[in-house]
């Protein structure tokens, strides 16, 4: 089974998503399959346009889509995050777009906003020596 991991990006992470761009990139071998919800995808635009201004902000989303795939955000997902517990929906759409895609763990930088997750959450620090294979 091809291991599947679901990368969170929160908009307070202003300056942690080129870290996890360049972990990603670093640590997902040939065989895990690494996804960001859409929404994410969308919040990790306009931080980078922010810091880096437009241009730039899209080659960081260019080289992102080469190495996650896209968690869909769709109606189901939405109403399953609203059934959730969590007090952040948008941690809440996060963890429901995971278990929608079949990932097997969360990672993220923020494992407080998951405490009630149903699936296992590591900081990426915890989570790259389980992709490297070690």
């Amino acid at each position: 089974m091809t291991p599947t991991w679901s990368w969170t990006c929160s908009s307070s992470a202003n300056r942690t998503w080129p870290r996890a761009r360049r972990f990603g990139t670093r640590s997902n071998p040939a065989g895990a399959e690494g996804y960001l919800a859409a929404h994410a995808i969308t919040t990790i635009h306009y931080l980078a346009q922010k810091q880096l201004g437009s241009r730039r902000a899209k080659r960081v989303i260019t080289s992102l889509l080469q190495v996650f795939e896209v968690a869909a955000v769709d109606g189901s997902v939405l109403v399953d995050a609203l059934q959730h517990e969590a007090h952040d929906f948008e941690d809440a759409v996060s963890e429901a777009a995971a278990r929608a895609t079949g990932c097997e763990a969360i990672v993220t930088r923020d494992p407080k906003g998951f405490r009630t997750a149903g699936l296992p959450v590591l900081t990426p620090e915890a989570a790259a020596p389980l992709l490297a294979g070690r």
